[in-house]
């Protein structure tokens, strides 16, 4: 029934944008290239909209500077749309229609309601880079790019994870109360025969935590009695650092992971505790550290470039919540098909994106993706983790993807 609903809505919503003239997909006017990039805003995940956003902004105007992007025989300034879709299922729909309606070829950037955007984006044949998550039909939504895979990223984070530690096997998974049906499958990919987590006969103990209820006893209690040495967590980075403080009062000796990165590290050092902070490992999405995956020169440059120039503009350093692997990311991939299909006709991009290769911030990758998501229009991924060791991010591992499965 939802899923009929939000398919009705978008078919509603499309009607009216092609009534008043406005879904023009494949056209940029004047040589000015419109991307929308749809994420929460407000709302209670809009913190990672709002930390996401100067990096991609500032990357297109970097890129402008530069004189452009060349796309076939033309070169095109890039005007970055920005969406909220407060990660409300209902207001996604809309925000599609909004980015039609303001003159946007395409989108990037999204990870919170990729199906019900995709409803609406798919019709008027905008590409889309996004994450790809479970319910997505690639078959259905043929203009689709996965730029993150949901369910094997985290696997092979996770991965890395026990390679620093070698000595793990029992690990705590903790998860918020919404993410539960993709963390056990996750906990199932990552328990499959042959991988580093079933070798080593390693147990997994899930426990799902309320979204907003910040107080995390319960769940590392039982951690605790199940003698965990690794706690792989699925909340966000301010959270996470109250879970890291709260295991440091109890006691717990083990080691502490999240395959979603660290925002701030000094903010999560302050709310952490310098003790219970040393040794947290996260993802990191910095291009120059990677040593297994190796990025295009000129690509980790522009990341060096764009990092100077947040710091420039905003007085503080830029934080990498996504930095280099999405939205940021997420552009790359899109103008980097536009660039080899010569067009902005958005079924020659697709042509190159159906299981072709891209070059992006973190390395380069050919698509792939069909025994588990049907078609190869989804991206691997780098996997690189960071640790913090005194108030800095070094090094941790790295478990870059052939492919994603």
């Amino acid at each position: 029934m939802k899923r009929n609903w939000v398919r009705k809505s978008a078919m509603v919503l499309f009607i009216v944008g092609l009534v008043v003239g406005m879904s023009a997909s494949g056209q940029a006017k004047d040589n000015i290239l419109k991307v929308g990039c749809i994420m929460p805003f407000t709302g209670g995940y809009g913190f990672y909209g709002e930390v996401l956003k100067p990096g991609i902004q500032i990357y297109a105007d970097i890129l402008n500077a530069d004189g452009g992007v060349k796309i076939g025989k033309d070169t095109y300034k890039i005007e970055m749309v920005f969406v909220d879709d407060a990660a409300d299922p209902k207001r996604g729909p809309i925000a599609g229609q909004e980015l039609i309606q303001k003159g946007c070829v395409a989108n990037v950037g999204a990870f919170s309601l990729v199906p019900p955007i995709a409803a609406v984006l798919t019709p008027a044949k905008l590409p889309f880079v996004g994450q790809m998550q479970p319910g997505l039909d690639l078959k259905e939504h043929t203009h689709f790019i996965g730029a993150n895979c949901q369910l094997w990223a985290p696997v092979y984070a996770h991965f890395a994870a026990l390679e620093t530690w070698p000595e793990v096997r029992k690990v705590g998974f903790l998860t918020y109360d919404w993410q539960v049906v993709a963390a056990k499958q996750v906990t199932e990919l990552m328990l499959k025969p042959g991988t580093p987590f079933s070798e080593k006969g390693v147990q997994i103990f899930m426990e799902a935590q309320p979204m907003g209820n910040m107080d995390f006893t319960i769940p590392l209690t039982k951690f605790k009695e199940q003698g965990v040495d690794l706690i792989l967590s699925y909340v966000g980075p301010g959270d996470d650092a109250l879970v890291a403080k709260l295991r440091g009062e109890m006691g717990i000796k083990a080691h502490h992971f999240n395959a979603g990165t660290c925002t701030d590290v000094k903010e999560f050092i302050k709310m952490a505790g310098y003790e219970n902070a040393q040794g947290y490992s996260f993802n990191w999405p910095a291009p120059w550290a990677l040593k297994k995956s190796e990025p295009d020169k000129q690509l980790v440059n522009m990341a060096v470039r764009i990092t100077y120039r947040f710091a420039e503009k905003y007085g503080k350093p830029m934080t990498y919540l996504g930095g280099f692997d999405w939205g940021i990311n997420h552009l790359r991939m899109l103008l980097d098909f536009y660039e080899q299909a010569g067009s902005l006709d958005p079924d020659k991009v697709m042509e190159k994106a159906r299981g072709g290769t891209v070059r992006d911030f973190t390395g380069t990758w050919k698509m792939s993706g069909v025994k588990t998501w049907g078609a190869p229009v989804v991206k691997p991924s780098a996997c690189l983790n960071g640790m913090l060791r005194g108030e800095e991010v070094v090094y941790a591992n790295e478990y870059p993807m052939n492919e994603v499965p």
